[in-house]
Parts: C-alpha cells; sequence; structure tokens
C-alpha cells in the first residue's frame, strides 16, 4: 500500500506539531490491524482529533481512550458527508476546499461508515484511508501544520530510488522512516487504475492484545483524566468571561461618573433625575 510510506512521512514530519513520539513505520502497520488495543494507535489519534490547545498539553495527559477518540473521529466524519451532500457529491470541490482527496469516497463509501459500524468493524483498508484523510484535513486546515513539514521536508532525506525491474517497476527506501528494519516499496507504472502505488515487501503479524480486564480497566481511568481536563477548560473559559465582564461593568460606571463630575463645580453635587412626565391620555370624540 503505498498510503503507508506517505502516511508514515507526513507523521514524521509533522511530530512537532503533532506533539507526539516518533512512530516507526512496522508499528504504524501493526496499530491498524489491531486498533482497540494499539497504543500506539490511541497516542496518534488522540492528537489528530484534539485541538491545538489541547494538543500543546498532550505530554501531561495520557491517550483517549478507544471509545473517546473513535466517537470524535466519527464527529468529524459527519461534518465530511454532510459537505459531500452540501456539494453534491463533487469531489474535485471537496478537495480544494477540504483536502480530501476523491480516492477516499471511493474506498470508503458515499455513505457515512459510522453510522452502521465502529472504527473497529470497518475494513483494514478503509482503516487506513480514515487515518489517512484525518492527517490530510488537518493539512489543508491547520497552518501550523503546514508550517511544520514544510520546515521539516527541507532538511530531511527525501526517499531514494534503487532501482528498477525490467516490467518498468521502480523499488524505493525510504530512510527517514525505517530505522530498526530495511524495506523496499515497490512504485508502479504510471499506468492503470492505481498508479504510483507501492506495496510494502514484509507482511507484519499483529501482536496478541491485552487481557480485557486490564484494557477497559486503564481505559476508565484515561477517561476520567479526559473528563477532568474538558470539565477544567471549561471553568476556565467561564471565569475569563466572567472576570471580562466584570472589568467591562466598571469601566462603564468610572466612564460615566467622570462624564457628570467633570461639569459640576467643587462641592457641587448632581441633581437628581426626574422620571419624564406622563404623556395625556388620548381624547375621544363622539
Amino acid at each position: 500500500m503505498w498510503e503507508f510510506p506517505q502516511l508514515a512521512q507526513f507523521v514524521h514530519l509533522s511530530l512537532r506539531a503533532l506533539n507526539i513520539l516518533e512512530v516507526p513505520l512496522y508499528e504504524m502497520e501493526r496499530m491498524l490491524l489491531v486498533p482497540q488495543s494499539s497504543e500506539t494507535l490511541a497516542m496518534l489519534m488522540t492528537s489528530l482529533v484534539s485541538s491545538p490547545l489541547v494538543r500543546m498539553k498532550l505530554a501531561d495527559l495520557p491517550p483517549m481512550p478507544y471509545h473517546m477518540w473513535t466517537a470524535k473521529l466519527a464527529a468529524r466524519v459527519q461534518l465530511w458527508y454532510r459537505a459531500y451532500a452540501r456539494e453534491r457529491g463533487c469531489t474535485q470541490r471537496l478537495l480544494e476546499t477540504q483536502g480530501i482527496e476523491p480516492t477516499f469516497w471511493q474506498v470508503v463509501g458515499t455513505s457515512n461508515p459510522f453510522e452502521k459500524r465502529l472504527f473497529h468493524q470497518l475494513s483494514f483498508y478503509e482503516r487506513v484511508w480514515m487515518v489517512k484523510t484525518m492527517c490530510d484535513f488537518l493539512f489543508h486546515s491547520h497552518k501550523s501544520l503546514q508550517d511544520c513539514v514544510m520546515e521539516a521536508a527541507t532538511a530531511e532525506p527525501r526517499e531514494t530510488v534503487v532501482g528498477r525491474d525490467r516490467h518498468g517497476f521502480e523499488y524505493l527506501h525510504f530512510p527517514q522512516l525505517l530505522v530498526r528494519d530495511v524495506r523496499l516499496y515497490r512504485r508502479g507504472r504510471l499506468s492503470g487504475s492505481r498508479t504510483g502505488s507501492t506495496t510494502p515487501s514484509t507482511p507484519v503479524k499483529p501482536a496478541d492484545p491485552p487481557d480485557e480486564d486490564t484494557r477497559m480497566s486503564a481505559a476508565d481511568e484515561d477517561s476520567r483524566q479526559w473528563d477532568d481536563e474538558d470539565s477544567r477548560m471549561s471553568d476556565e473559559n467561564e471565569s475569563r468571561m466572567s472576570v471580562a465582564s466584570d472589568e467591562d461593568s466598571r469601566v462603564t460606571n468610572m466612564d460615566g461618573e467622570d462624564s457628570v463630575s467633570h461639569l459640576l463645580e467643587d462641592g457641587e453635587k448632581p441633581a437628581p433625575v426626574k422620571a419624564p412626565p406622563t404623556p395625556p391620555a388620548a381624547c375621544h370624540t363622539a
């Protein structure tokens, strides 16, 4: 799958903006095989579904549990499908406005899959495209991510073409992505329906998931911490709004006092404000 090296390269170049640890390519392949138990996927998706402000605090927070980040992802995907309906299925327009490639709608479908299925119930290829499209959307929408990727790309080595076979396929190596092992990716010729595709040379065997009770206990604890963080941020916002309101009221009162006092002589008190006279009742003629 050519999507894997592209996805891995994006994550590698945007590590500073995403505020996460390095994700090796082999781990990126494994995490989508076991999405419910993968801590690496939880770390990555927590960053992708968080706001830039929360993303800055990820070092002090645990990764979101599976049910939380999938719910946030589903909410985002719902907005994509609303845009798809609003644009009447014009995928080129969605590429320009949302950064969503037309292939996403071909792979995942033109109806929201989260209406009937959960993330782990999607096919492996659909999961890959769901995560890849989330990265594409953020890169298209967030200037900070664009700047981070562009800045890192200038200092990083690009892929290396190590050779071609007699059928015209190119074999690529990504030195910046493969630290613990060496892999070659085959890039197809510029003909056919899936141009420019690359396929990994070695399959990855999924690891055994952790014990169910242990996983659920850890997920509950992470949920409580994220609920506390959301509550704290809400309280901070309300406090800032209250302080701003009090300050505006104080300034208004001071302005009102100054506007009266500068017109009076020393020792003179302002005259009481009289109520306006009551208008006479309307007269009726026979």
